[in-house]
């Protein structure tokens, strides 16, 4: 017999990589085919399937071809960004912390999902707060970014440094999904340099991930001392 778990590794090894399949696939599950049908947010009427769809389809593109660094598995980045937002429509709905509302889902899930404990606890770990976008947006400190990516990496076997990187693939897959060349609304296409001849963003000119605006390289380069090179 095909458990639900099989499936979603078989979605998930495919070969080329579909979005959609590995969202159909996880949609067998009444609870998450339920939270994929709601809408994402208050500002879109986008569904949550049709976001999470853009921001797989944003990883994908700029950083599926990426080795990643201690080994991490690139079908953990895509169930972690596949779950990314799952309990958004319970926080609206509930008026709960969204985060704390993720976890519980993907903690309901995780029977069907095809990962080690240490692979389940880095998922968990990068849903846990938002908090490089939070602290990109001034809306907390550099040093309350610095508790949560604490309490993020508290139980991680990463070291700082790649830990640091993949938060990193994993919030800039996320915030591009929301940009118009990912197909949404584009209320986040200030972040990025878009080069007009390739419809690409650009990519950093020292490190492998996207390049930002001046202050929020600023931002990360703060942010990367505080967590990573004083530690």
């Amino acid at each position: 017999t095909v458990t639900a778990k099989n499936a979603v590794d078989v979605a998930l090894q495919q070969d080329p990589f579909s979005e959609s399949v590995l969202l159909d696939t996880l949609s067998l599950h009444p609870r998450l085919s339920q939270l994929y049908d709601e809408v994402n947010g208050k500002l879109t009427m986008m569904t949550l399937y049709e976001h999470t769809e853009c921001v797989l389809s944003q990883y994908e593109r700029y950083f599926s071809s990426m080795d990643l660094p201690d080994n991490v598995s690139h079908d953990v980045l895509r169930l972690a960004l596949a779950l990314h937002d799952i309990g958004k429509p319970i926080s609206y709905q509930m008026n709960r912390p969204q985060h704390e509302c993720h976890l519980e889902v993907i903690a309901l899930v995780r029977d069907v999902l095809p990962v080690s404990d240490e692979e389940y606890a880095l998922i968990r770990s990068l849903v846990m707060h938002d908090a490089v976008g939070l602290y990109l947006q001034n809306k907390i400190t550099g040093m309350q970014a610095l508790d949560y990516l604490e309490e993020m990496y508290s139980n991680q076997h990463l070291d700082r440094d790649a830990f640091f990187t993949v938060l990193l693939y994993y919030y800039q897959s996320d915030t591009a999904g929301y940009t118009t060349s990912a197909g949404s609304i584009g209320t986040l296409d200030r972040l990025y340099f878009e080069n007009p001849a390739t419809g690409r963003f650009a990519f950093h000119d020292r490190e492998p991930r996207l390049l930002m605006t001046h202050d929020h390289e600023q931002q990360l380069a703060l942010l990367r001392f505080l967590f990573v090179e004083s530690n």
